[in-house]
């Protein structure tokens, strides 16, 4: 079975996703980029930084597309991270401090 995915993002003027869906075929792994945007720095909007990701299984075969197959089908997964993001000028001790993964996020 493949899975499909689509993340959402509660303030998409301050991230880039890319991709912001797609397919993962069994044994594939994909890159999801998740991209800081300039932005005015502001802690009330910084601490409220939240992503949903949502996957669904599908038969190899199915030729729908992300939009149609979340439109007809109940995700399976639903994943909620929180993105903290550190002032301006915070040392990171490493990228997971600023909300990187190490293990992917969907079942292959």
């Amino acid at each position: 079975m493949k899975t499909a995915f689509k993340i959402k993002l509660t303030h998409r003027d301050m991230y880039s996703v890319v991709p912001p869906s797609g397919f993962i075929n069994p044994g594939e792994r994909t890159v999801i980029d998740l991209i800081l945007q300039p932005f005015e720095w502001n802690p009330a909007v910084a601490e409220k930084n939240k992503m949903l990701v949502q996957s669904l299984q599908m038969m190899p075969d199915d030729m729908s597309t992300v939009q149609d197959t979340f439109a007809m089908g109940i995700p399976t997964m639903d994943q909620k991270v929180v993105l903290n993001l550190p002032p301006p000028g915070a040392p990171l001790a490493s990228p997971l401090d600023a909300g990187g993964f190490q293990e992917p996020m969907m079942p292959m």
